[in-house]
Formats: C-alpha cells, sequence, structure tokens
C-alpha cells in the first residue's frame, strides 16, 4: 500500500510538483530559477521544520538535536532513497549529477579538513535532498492540509528510525 508522499511522487499531477521535480540544472536550459525547485526547497523545509516541531515538541528532551536527526541532507537522501526519487527528476542533459544515494556520514573524531572534505562529498547529492523538501513543499501547496504533512513527515521519521541510529549518521 502507498503512502501519502508516494502516491503523490508517482500520481500526482501539478504544476507545484512538476517545479518540484526539477533540478537546478535546468536552469541553462531555458528555465528560470522560478520554474525550478530552488525557491520551493526552501518552503518545503520550512514546512518540514514545523512538523517536526510539531511531531517531537514536549516528546523529547532536546528538541533541536531531536529534530536536527531527521532534517539533515544526509537524512533527506536516504529518504530519497527509500522513495527511489532520482528518477522523478528532471536534470540539465549530460548533468554530472551523482544518480545514486550514496553519501558519507561525518564522524565528529574527525579533523576539520576531513569534515570539510566530506561535506564538499555530500555536497553531490544536495540536489537530491533539495527535490525532497520541495515536494514537500508542493505537497502543502497543492493541498494545504497540514494534517497531511504531519503525516508524511511521520513516515520520514519511522524510515528513518527503522534503518537505524548507525546509518542515519546520529
Amino acid at each position: 500500500m502507498m503512502d501519502l508522499f508516494e502516491e503523490y511522487l508517482k500520481r500526482g499531477e501539478s504544476a507545484w510538483r512538476t517545479r518540484a521535480l526539477t533540478d537546478e540544472s535546468m536552469i541553462g536550459c531555458g528555465l528560470t530559477e522560478a520554474q525550478t525547485n530552488v525557491t520551493l526547497a526552501t518552503y518545503g523545509d520550512a514546512v518540514l521544520k514545523l512538523a517536526l516541531c510539531e511531531l517531537l515538541l514536549d516528546k523529547v528532551e532536546e528538541l533541536t538535536i531531536e529534530k536536527s536527526k531527521y532534517e539533515s541532507d544526509v537524512s533527506l537522501v536516504r529518504v530519497a532513497q527509500h522513495y527511489r526519487l532520482i528518477p522523478y527528476l528532471t536534470v540539465a542533459k549530460g548533468s554530472t549529477l551523482p544518480r545514486d544515494y550514496r553519501v558519507f556520514d561525518i564522524e565528529p573524531t574527525f579533523s576539520y579538513s576531513k569534515k570539510e572534505k566530506l561535506r564538499k562529498s555530500n555536497r553531490r547529492h544536495k540536489y537530491i535532498a533539495t527535490a525532497l523538501e520541495a515536494v514537500l513543499g508542493a505537497m502543502y501547496l497543492d493541498h494545504r492540509d497540514f494534517s497531511e504533512i504531519l503525516s508524511v513527515v511521520r513516515g520520514f521519521m519511522e524510515i528513518l528510525d527503522a534503518r537505524g541510529d548507525e546509518q542515519t549518521g546520529h
């Protein structure tokens, strides 16, 4: 049985959904930034943060720390992997964006230079996290139903929790 996010991803038909799944690499192909997921991802990020706060407030000791487990780019890429998001994305022909979900976790014991190298490596996959946030924003804009968003984000949390702390990087 499909959950709400998967159903929207597979069956949704709207200008918001199309925009959410259009990578910024398409700007050089005749599209403007307003026709890609760049700014929509900012909106989706805000929706995600609000939903996480709603779901976690007064249920955890350290809201900021607990929330960060679910909103990091690494976690979002792992959720995107669960939904097999990459094939839905429109990217520029000849794009060098990675077409896999491999990201590297940053260990707290690493030196600053090693952390920076890993962050740069993780940025190669940022377009996936951006798209996931944009789709969440598009869902909200299409339906204006925050209870739907809460259900979807709760599902994201369950996906990450099922993978275990080791795999979510926290």
